[in-house]
């Protein structure tokens, strides 16, 4: 979208939008008339436990947003460069919070053992030494990142489910039924052992209704 000389890009906001609205708002709404410790709180919802599967499934909504914004780009003033960014600036967010937590890692493993990790990051894994000198000055602890941890692993659960319930459904039900799948999807905070059973539970209650 374009003033004058001025370039405003709103595919961040849409993005971001998705994935905190149609991602965790419409997790907290169906999941309002479960027992508490089933509700997506700020208590239950982001601990290590239940965070890739919250965050698993906002990851799910914020995909979204790149058909959105393909089938609205030119409604909304967006660039086909804009758009590349956009999807791949997310992507990589995602990458970059994996990273952060296995330095995170790493360090402590560093501070433990007789592990030199300076070597391993930069002749093993190939990163810049800048990078590595910068990082290692911040001493990144575990304690420091846990918030980071459902960020991190959301991928996994959202792969992980999708698999299962092809598996248990088949695709073309999936395709068939989508808001019934993503209520179900959207039902209860659970861990992630627990999240696909949960969703199966769910989604053969909300058709059979």
């Amino acid at each position: 979208m374009e003033n004058s000389n001025t370039i405003y890009d709103i595919t961040r906001a849409i993005v971001a939008g998705f994935h905190e609205l149609f991602g965790h708002g419409v997790h907290q709404l169906y999941s309002r008339n479960l027992p508490e410790s089933l509700r997506l709180t700020d208590e239950i919802g982001f601990i290590i436990t239940t965070g890739p599967v919250t965050e698993g499934f906002a990851d799910i909504a914020e995909h979204d947003s790149y058909d959105f914004l393909k089938n609205s780009k030119k409604e909304l003033g967006v660039s086909d460069e804009m758009l590349e960014y956009a999807i791949l600036s997310s992507q990589n967010s995602k990458l970059r919070i994996a990273l952060k937590l296995y330095l995170a890692l790493l360090n402590e493993k560093a501070k433990r053992e007789n592990f030199d990790i300076r070597s391993y990051l930069i002749d093993g894994l190939k990163l810049p030494y800048e990078f590595v000198e910068w990082y290692l000055s911040r001493d990144p602890l575990l304690k420091d990142v846990f918030e980071v941890f459902g960020h991190a692993f959301s991928g996994f659960i959202r792969s992980n489910l999708k698999k299962e319930l092809v598996q248990e459904f088949g695709e073309q039900f999936l395709l068939q039924h989508p808001d019934i799948v993503r209520k179900a999807m959207a039902t209860g905070v659970w861990s992630s052992k627990i999240y696909p059973k949960a969703v199966k539970y769910f989604l053969k209650k909300y058709t059979e209704s």
